[in-house]
């Protein structure tokens, strides 16, 4: 079902609907009418049904209905699989449901074998034997329920099989006028109250040929209507125009008093008096013309006047056919009234010959569809192979597009593609691999890891391994129990073990190993440092009695009879006196004048039991101090003055 929801958008139902509540649900699509929307159509809509087998033809029609599925099929040879007879539309292709049953005495040909047909009582499901017993695909026909509105209940193409039973959705349709014989009437005809005029439906209400009858307005005079009024389409009533005609006898009743009558050449209209001439016009069908001659409403026959929708054939009045007999499907036909007719056009696909609807070759009939040239019908429905663009793979209705040649395999574009490795323009076979511009087949058996000799390698180590020689991987350091221990370890009661001998000289590693010895004179720490027995001198330790000088362990030489001098170990034997020299032997020396057993400074005398230092800055001649004379002494006859030591 299909409708306008606007002057240029045309909305298309689902064939099928959910049940929500007792009410179905519809789902929508909704197209833009390029030309316009009218009566639930796109106007100039060219309906597209290429490649589809279900769902909206884009004009407001459908592609079909899921109502043929799969035959019946042996998956196994005891399992016999069924689809469902009523199947979903997915993007205009049909998918249906199945049913997998085991059969007892084996499955064949697409039924259990030795099985006994059941379809008692049941409309459609499965017949026990992996056929079915009918499909849901024979709706009941559109009815009528009286209400307001009326109310035309239109059920679905395809229903659901329940418990042996077919039960199907419908759509309840408002009329917007009545209901009759399974259709929304197009228009209700309305007269009420109206004496003439449009009926509202192309018809008329009546005509004004009875107008009121005549009557006195004074006794002379007399009110005559005139034969035929005039229609007032809007109320629907006739208005007369009228005369005032003076009787000469007088006006009684109506009627001028001893008139006579003037009804010579005419059927109908007034005769003067206030009667009206012969018996009048047929009412509906003739009104009567100012000269008083009854003329037809409608189509005249001969000497019939028609009635409204009647056409005048061979000499009388003939009521055309409302529309085409079954029999004629489409095209044009003449009734028996000789009116032409256009039947309705031929639906998906068919052409009109004969009036009968024919798939014309080379169309291929599929499923009540005449599907378009160059489709083929496949699973019940019509298909066209799409090969376009593609070198392989199916053609979409059960063909092939083509083969790929050697060490080539179909992608999902219809493209051949190489299978494995493309190298060079050639497909390599399985497992190769491009190498030097060739294919190369890697050679890895009984290896472990190395060259595969076509560029790749054969595995990897694991942590802690190195690849041999024999491409087998080894320990790259130690073994311990099975397991390979990283560089440095060492296998310590059968474990993986890391000597720890960060910022230690000696002990135990933690690994039953040893940090290192200390030298001699030396002991280990706790803390796995060497400490010296005695004194340490730079990065060795002393022994017993030696010490350290200029960085090295000395052993000082014994002073004996040594007065000054060292031990040769940095250390003093002894010091001598004022003014005295060490010599090499250790004696104390005086070098200069030794006075009273004292050991005089570098330029001293004795004098007087005592070192004495001359004292002759600025002087020539005259004492010393000490005893002596300052030089060089005066010449004669100069003579030297003691106190300031000049000669004069």
């Amino acid at each position: 079902m299909s409708e306008c929801i606007t002057d240029s958008k045309l909305r298309v139902y689902d064939a099928s609907g959910d049940c929500a509540g007792n009410t179905c649900e519809y789902g929508y699509t909704d197209n833009d009418c390029t030309d316009g929307c009218v009566d639930g159509e796109c106007k100039g809509c060219v309906p597209n049904c290429e490649g589809k087998q279900c769902g909206d033809n884009g004009c407001g029609g459908s592609c079909g209905v899921c109502n043929q599925p799969a035959a019946p099929e042996c998956i196994t040879p005891v399992t016999l699989r069924t689809y469902n007879s009523t199947g979903d539309c997915t993007t205009g292709i049909c998918s249906y449901g199945h049913t997998d049953t085991q059969c007892e005495f084996g499955c064949a040909d697409g039924a259990c074998t030795g099985c006994v047909v059941n379809c008692e009582g049941k409309e459609c499901g499965s017949d026990g034997c992996g056929g079915n017993c009918g499909s849901c695909n024979q709706p009941p026909a559109p009815e009528c329920i009286s209400g307001d509105p009326d109310v035309l209940r239109v059920y679905n193409i395809s229903g659901a099989c329940d418990a042996g039973n077919c039960n199907y959705g419908f759509t309840d349709i408002d009329c917007e006028f009545e209901c009759a014989e399974g259709q929304c009437q197009q228009c209700a005809p309305n007269c009420e109250e109206r004496q003439c005029g449009p009926d509202g439906c192309g018809g008329f209400c009546g005509i004004c040929n009875v107008p009121p009858a005549s009557e006195c307005v004074s006794d002379t005079t007399i009110l005559v209507y005139e034969a035929t009024g005039d229609c007032n389409d809007v109320t629907g009533l006739c208005a007369y125009e009228s005369n005032v005609v003076p009787c000469e006898f007088g006006c009684t009743d109506g009627l001028c008093n001893n008139c006579t009558a003037a009804c010579e050449g005419k059927e109908c209209g007034p005769d003067g008096c206030g009667g009206n001439c012969a018996e009048g016009c047929e009412l509906q069908v003739e009104a009567c013309s100012v000269e008083g001659t009854c003329l037809c409403v409608y189509d005249p026959c001969e000497a019939l006047c028609c009635p409204q929708g009647d056409v005048c054939t061979g000499g009388a009045c003939c009521t055309p056919a409302g529309e085409c007999p079954e029999a004629v499907e489409c095209g044009g036909w003449t009734d028996s009234c000789g009116v032409a007719h256009v039947c309705d056009p031929c639906l998906n696909g068919y052409s009109c010959v004969d009036n009968s609807c024919e798939c014309l070759s080379p169309k291929v009939e599929c499923n009540s569809v005449c599907c378009q040239t160059g489709a083929i019908c496949y699973n019940n429905n019509c298909c066209v192979a799409d090969c376009a663009g593609k070198q392989c793979g199916n053609d979409g209705c059960g063909g092939s597009c083509g083969t790929c040649g050697a060490n080539e395999s179909c992608n999902a574009e219809g493209q051949c593609i190489c299978a494995g490795v493309e190298c060079n323009g050639v497909c390599c076979a399985a497992g190769a691999v491009c190498h030097n511009d060739a294919c190369c087949t890697p050679a890895c058996t009984g290896k472990e890891c190395g060259s595969d000799s076509c560029g790749g390698i054969c595995g990897i180590c694991g942590d802690n391994e190195t690849c041999a020689p024999d491409s087998q991987c080894v320990c790259a350091d130690v073994e311990c129990d099975g397991a390979c221990c990283e560089i440095g370890e060492v296998c310590h009661e059968d474990a993986c073990c890391m000597p720890d001998c960060d910022g230690k000289d000696c002990g135990p590693d933690g690994c039953g190993g040893s940090c290192g010895a200390c030298d001699a004179n030396a002991t280990c720490t706790v803390e796995g440092l060497c400490d010296c027995d005695f004194e340490a001198c730079v990065d060795a330790c002393c022994t017993d009695g030696q010490v350290c000088f200029e960085d090295a362990c000395c052993t000082p030489t014994a002073c004996g009879a040594k007065e000054c001098g060292t031990d040769g170990c940095g250390t003093s034997c002894g010091t001598c006196e004022a003014n005295e020299t060490c010599s090499v032997a250790g004696v104390c020396e005086c070098p200069n004048v030794v006075c009273n057993a004292a050991c005089c400074a570098a330029g001293q005398v004795c004098h007087s039991d005592a070192c004495c230092t001359p004292d002759c800055t600025g002087k020539e001649c005259g004492p010393d101090g000490c005893g002596g004379t300052c030089a060089p002494g005066c010449e004669l006859p100069d003579v030297c003055n003691d106190t300031t030591g000049q000669c004069e």
